[in-house]
């Protein structure tokens, strides 16, 4: 993949790859006119920086090892819609900065609740799928522009009464 690195005129940029061995995304420091990203990678280990990308306003990520990590995510301030996939993320409050974010989804995490997605004051769509742990949706209830949420296969989740009193 290192021939990209020269590609700087790239704004959109989708990579889908399987296979055991690892993978550098190095290339991704010099792609710094990307605005659409999609990552899914499946059992390799990896690690993505985007401290460069902060013209990102799209990033879907999905893997399947636990070694792989996204640095950087939370400094992509131009960001408006993410989705992560079987991404080990625990909290939401490292993403605090993301205030332009208007659409969220995330399968398949380690989130216990959704405390920190207070901050994504521009939210209008969540969707939450397969996250086995989460236990509470409490925070969307200050959401006053989310027009939109999708809770699928969450099993833990005790407080759905909570959706009624969504403003």
């Amino acid at each position: 993949l290192s021939f990209l690195k020269g590609l700087c005129f790239l704004e959109e940029l989708f990579i889908t790859m399987y296979g055991n061995e690892n993978i550098n995304f190095s290339f991704l420091l010099n792609l710094i006119n990307v605005r659409s990203l999609g990552i899914h990678v499946h059992k390799k280990k990896s690690i993505i920086d985007l401290v460069n990308n902060s013209n990102l306003e799209f990033f879907s990520f999905e893997y399947f090892d636990k070694n792989t990590t996204v640095n950087s995510l939370e400094n992509c301030l131009k960001l408006k819609e993410i989705s992560l996939s079987e991404y080990h993320l625990d909290t939401l409050e490292n993403l605090g900065k993301l205030k332009i974010l208007e659409s969220l989804t995330i399968k398949s995490s380690k989130l216990r609740s959704l405390k920190g997605i207070e901050n994504f004051i521009n939210l209008k769509y969540l969707y939450v799928g397969g996250i086995r742990r989460l236990k509470s949706i409490s925070a969307i209830n200050e959401m006053q522009n989310l027009e939109e949420v999708v809770v699928d296969g969450c099993r833990q989740i005790n407080d759905f009464e909570l959706l009624t009193e969504i403003p």
